[in-house]
């Protein structure tokens, strides 16, 4: 039996290890060592998430600067051009004329707002805040991406570690072997022991196959996040988990919870919510108030029916009165009278004589809305409160999560100091019970025992390294808002 699975797993490692070989040939290779920082810039660049929020930040963007426009008057040019037919006014006379009539009409309006109820500067400082709001929210986004290729990152480095440790165990029982050999052949060994170191050694070759698909499965998980196909070739920078067991040690979750709420983005926002909220209601309060706006016009016509009436003076000669001395005798004189002459009226003469300009300032006071003022205030109200508890509720998740990492950090970390207590105690037995082995005293049974002990404990001190190292990581984004390896 023994044989069969060391058979097995001998042909595992050789499969795995040709697969390797295949993808290190058929993929492109991939910088080595890339540091936590690069992961997280890749990520950010790559994400679709992160860029859809980037395009909110924009729009938002422009939503500020249409409201701030809200200031600025309008201008309108308008031009119209029409044909009546049959008895219609003439629109540059006012006269009645019957026959088809072309008529244009030009006109350039503009009207500005000087009060309405103080809306205007309302949105914009509510746009303001809605781009601070999308702006934390990309850091928001990009906050939890980091989270995640910390988390990722880490369990690299955890299954480094764990394919190292196996590796050490696996030639430090190999060397048991040929200590076993030659205890045998001097007669001072059975052959049992040496079927069950081998069986030791088929173990441990499997856990290193299973180390080796881990390690893979975690880079692919690194990869995914930073949108990069997968490579073996793929490597991380890697350092000591050990170096950062006494870092910034965290004294307690109180101190953690008020950094965080200064810093985290989820409280930034939900703030920001309440601004915003609060800017909406006054916006909608301004319906109440009266509006003043300025409006000007500069507007000219044109009419087919138009005609340019001239008058000529016409002198003749015609009696202008009689002698006093004879009056049958009359006098004759230059007479002078008026024709009116009828000419075409061009088009740009009329669209100059008809020039005509206005500016009014024009009052709209609300008086009866259909309530319309009234709900809306309403709404934004509530939508105020609903903020303001979104709040205290965001609030309290953060407290929670906070409390619950900062006791896993602590018990973590307390788990930590027995299990290297107990690595200790397995490290003396271990050497103890291989020294009697040595002498022939004890087992290979009980060697292995001791050592499988060992192994164990080892491995779940490397994984505690770890844990302790991501819940820091996770406190310390609670204080700073930045995801970081701790320093060197």
């Amino acid at each position: 039996m023994n044989s069969k699975w060391y058979n097995f797993n001998k042909k595992a490692f050789v499969f795995f290890t040709l697969l390797n070989c295949l993808f290190v040939t058929s993929q492109q290779n991939i910088s080595p060592n890339w540091t936590i920082e690069q992961c997280i810039d890749q990520a950010c660049k790559s994400n679709n998430t992160i860029k859809q929020t980037e395009n909110n930040r924009i729009n938002s963007q422009y939503d500020l600067e249409f409201n701030r426009a809200g200031f600025h008057p309008n201008l309108n040019l308008s031009y119209s051009n029409g044909y009546n037919w049959g008895r219609s006014i003439d629109p540059t006379t006012y006269q009645f004329v019957t026959g088809g009539v072309n008529t244009n009409n030009l006109t350039l309006s503009s009207t500005m707002t000087l009060f309405d109820g103080f809306s205007t500067p309302n949105r914009i400082k509510e746009s303001k805040v809605g781009l601070e709001m999308a702006e934390v929210e990309v850091k928001k986004q990009k906050n939890a991406i980091a989270i995640s290729i910390a988390g990722a990152y880490l369990q690299i480095l955890l299954a480094h570690e764990r394919e190292e440790i196996l590796l050490r165990q696996l030639i430090s029982t190999r060397e048991l072997l040929k200590l076993t050999v030659k205890n045998i052949e001097l007669g001072s060994k059975s052959a049992l022991d040496l079927l069950q170191i081998k069986s030791q050694i088929a173990l441990e070759k499997a856990d290193s196959v299973e180390a080796y698909t881990i390690l893979q499965l975690a880079k692919l998980s690194l990869l995914q996040l930073i949108e990069i196909p997968y490579s073996p070739t793929f490597e991380i920078e890697r350092f000591d988990s050990k170096k950062f067991q006494q870092y910034s040690i965290i004294s307690n979750s109180d101190e953690v919870y008020n950094s965080a709420l200064l810093v985290v983005p989820e409280i930034q926002n939900a703030n920001l919510e309440i601004q915003y909220k609060t800017l909406d209601l006054k916006v909608k309060q301004g319906g109440y108030f009266p509006v003043l706006s300025l409006n000007g016009r500069i507007v000219t016509n044109y009419a087919s029916s138009s005609k340019k009436i001239l008058k000529q003076e016409i002198l003749s000669q015609e009696p202008i009165g009689y002698l006093f001395s004879d009056p049958s005798q009359t006098v004759i004189g230059n007479q002078s009278s008026m024709i009116p002459i009828v000419q075409s009226y061009p088009y740009r003469n009329q669209l100059s004589d008809n020039f005509n300009t206005s500016l009014s300032l024009i009052l709209s006071i609300p008086i009866y809305s259909k309530k319309q003022n009234l709900v809306n205030t309403g709404k934004a109200l509530v939508a105020v409160n609903q903020a303001k508890l979104e709040l205290e509720n965001k609030k309290n998740v953060l407290r929670k999560d906070i409390e619950t990492a900062y006791l896993d950090y602590m018990l973590l970390t307390n788990r930590l100091l027995a299990v290297n207590e107990k690595r200790n105690a397995y490290v003396f037995s271990y050497g103890k019970i291989q020294k009697q082995f040595e002498l022939n005293t004890t087992s290979s049974y009980e060697l292995l025992v001791e050592k499988n002990k060992l192994i164990s404990a080892e491995n779940e001190i490397v994984q505690l390294q770890y844990q302790i190292l991501f819940k820091n990581i996770i406190l310390k984004y609670y204080q700073s808002g930045e995801i970081k390896l701790p320093p060197l």
